[in-house]
């Protein structure tokens, strides 16, 4: 986790942590750049709030966002290199 980010984004890294143990016996894992592309938004996006985290089959992380006005965005952060 970048060490920058505030004590209230330790949530993310805790809920990546519980995906990570959920698939441990599935057929695909974590993607190393879906996560870094993860915290890239994050950094990029304080006036957004999270909704939901979850991980795609395809080992992409995928998360919902709402900003103040209650309107919803949805993000898959793929492989970057695909």
């Amino acid at each position: 986790m970048p060490s920058h980010l505030l004590e209230s984004d330790f949530k993310f890294e805790k809920r990546i942590k519980v995906l990570n143990e959920q698939i441990k016996s599935e057929s695909y894992s974590l993607n190393s750049d879906s996560r870094e592309a993860f915290w890239e938004f994050v950094r990029k996006s304080q006036n957004l709030r999270y909704d939901r985290l979850f991980l795609l089959e395809s080992g992409s992380l995928n998360t919902t966002w709402k900003d103040e006005q209650k309107n919803h965005i949805g993000l898959e952060f793929a492989d970057r290199k695909k």
